[in-house]
């Protein structure tokens, strides 16, 4: 059996009308979704995220103290990174900090390899990163090569008040850009410990706030269920983005996430918008995985990201060597549709225009 599965083009998704018609599951005869996000078809309009002050007090523009970069020298044509299209227009005007929140509360959806292989895609583009590991497994940190000893402090100490993010942020490992706030087991005992406390559900907007220098994106990797750390991350966050794995009972736990999506956008973060749905695991040779994915596009429509991430063997080799994708093989599969994902998220907020 080969490694790698390729994902489907556009043009092979509009080849397969027959798939109606084979012998498998409809998830549309039993599901029974609830409309998107009430503002999720005006997140591109309403500047979120875009703008010095609109939220958390996070709206500096792509500075460099505290992380070692000053960004592309795109006017002398002598880039610290290999610049992409994509990090031309992301430097060709200003860009304030984007909280992203990584959820499902489905487990084995690929949340923890998403928030890696994209927050190290995003530093490779060459985006200021900060990666908050919210999962007491703490496998964001182990994935990204930070070692145990090392993570007796972490974000368990910052949801607590007692230190800061700028003090407990490690450098991840032969990523340059990229930041981790890593989780520790401590995280076990932070929603019994925060129970009582004022402002419970803020604590993680909050302590973000307080950056000294804030990066281009933060990207919080959610644990799998819907829980005080899920809720601190989806109210620090300006939009959420799902992975979906491309099986049925996934997308049928899309709908108790979209009303918890609603619950916080009504009740604690007003201004939570829905950033895309990523279709991970995608194995072209299922049936039903084609099947899932129009049925997540018809729904959701431009919402759903136009990468797919295929069923890859590097994907999950990787993490036990501590290391993302793109640095265990960086031509796998696996490793070009994260980069391409991330593409596609900084030109989703790219501010300005190519510059000749």
């Amino acid at each position: 059996m080969p490694d790698d599965v390729a994902a489907p083009t556009n043009s092979q998704r509009r080849a397969r009308p027959d798939l109606a018609d084979k012998a498998t599951v409809d998830p549309r005869s039993r599901l029974k979704l609830k409309p998107p996000l009430e503002d999720a078809a005006r997140s591109q309009d309403n500047g979120l995220g875009r703008h010095p002050g609109t939220h958390h007090g996070v709206g500096s523009t792509n500075q460099s103290q505290g992380w070692g970069f000053h960004g592309p020298n795109i006017s002398q044509g002598r880039p610290h990174v290999n610049v992409s299209r994509e990090t031309r227009l992301w430097y060709s005007g200003a860009m304030s900090t984007r909280i992203l929140s990584i959820a499902n509360q489905k487990g084995g959806v690929g949340k923890t390899t998403t928030a890696v292989n994209l927050a190290a895609g995003l530093a490779l583009e060459g985006a200021q990163t900060l990666l908050i590991d919210l999962d007491p497994q703490a496998n964001a940190s182990s994935g990204l090569g930070i070692d145990k000893p090392s993570t007796r402090r972490g974000v368990y100490h910052t949801l607590l008040g007692m230190a800061e993010i700028d003090e407990l942020a490690l450098p991840a490992p032969d990523v340059p850009h990229l930041k981790v706030l890593p989780a520790s087991r401590d995280l076990f005992g932070a929603e019994v410990e925060l129970v009582d406390a004022i402002a419970r559900e803020y604590r993680l907007k909050e302590a973000i706030g307080r950056l000294a220098t804030p990066p281009d994106f933060v990207l919080i990797d959610c644990p799998p269920s819907l829980g005080l750390l899920t809720i601190n991350a989806l109210t620090a966050a300006h939009a959420v983005l799902v992975p979906l794995q491309c099986e049925y009972y996934a997308l049928e736990g899309i709908s108790e996430l979209n009303h918890t999506l609603q619950l916080i956008q009504r009740k604690l973060n007003p201004e939570l918008t829905l950033e895309g749905v990523l279709l991970t695991m995608f194995d072209a040779r299922n049936n039903l995985a084609h099947q899932v994915s129009d049925e997540a596009r018809g729904f959701f429509g431009d919402k759903v990201f136009e990468t797919v991430i295929p069923r890859n063997v590097r994907l999950s080799e990787s993490p036990s060597f501590g290391r993302s994708i793109h640095h265990y093989d960086r031509t796998s599969r696996g490793a070009l549709a994260y980069r391409d994902v991330a593409k596609e998220l900084m030109r989703r907020h790219s501010p300005g225009q190519v510059t000749s």
